[in-house]
């Protein structure tokens, strides 16, 4: 499993409607409850079937409101999960892959 981070702002929308901030991320975090609602079809396909798993979610002051940590079987995964996020028109995500300590020695090593 691959680990993403992504950077998340708050839209407009996102904005006006922070009271329900954290209930937004316990829908994004806990997929399995609201199976089969449009509301996140894309995501729950994509968290059951390829196994995503929501590490963490912070909320941030500062140049960016939130932080997503999760992991996926690939990049595409990922990105199918945090499009459909931005698709709810809440937050606009900056997403990029993380590499573990153990990994970039890896990574390093085909460098050598």
């Amino acid at each position: 499993m691959a680990t993403f981070i992504s950077l998340i702002t708050f839209t407009d929308q996102g904005i006006r409607h922070i009271s329900k901030t954290t209930e937004r991320a316990e829908v994004f975090n806990d997929f399995t409850k609201r199976v089969g609602e449009d509301f996140h079809n894309v995501v729950y396909w994509a968290v059951e079937r390829h196994d995503v798993v929501v590490k963490n979610i912070y909320w941030t002051h500062g140049l960016y409101d939130g932080i997503i940590i999760l992991e996926a079987p690939d990049a595409e995964t990922a990105m199918s999960v945090f499009l459909h996020l931005d698709s709810l028109g809440n937050v606009r995500t900056h997403s990029f892959q993380a590499f573990s300590k153990e990994e970039m020695g890896g990574i390093l090593a085909k460098f050598e």
